[in-house]
């Protein structure tokens, strides 16, 4: 993983929801795997990572 993108994912591994993510899942026919944050979230965790 790149240096960079690292702490962003440290976040995101730490902001995780592991009911959300099955739903998550779930509803993608598991194709995918999800932290389980959603949107507002997610948008926080992004702002402060990016500014």
């Amino acid at each position: 993983m790149h240096p960079y993108i690292q702490p962003l994912a440290l976040a995101y591994q730490k902001h995780a929801h592991e009911d959300n993510a099955f739903w998550m899942k779930k509803y993608m026919k598991n194709q995918f795997a999800f932290f389980g944050i959603k949107t507002p979230d997610r948008t926080r965790i992004n702002r402060a990572f990016f500014a």
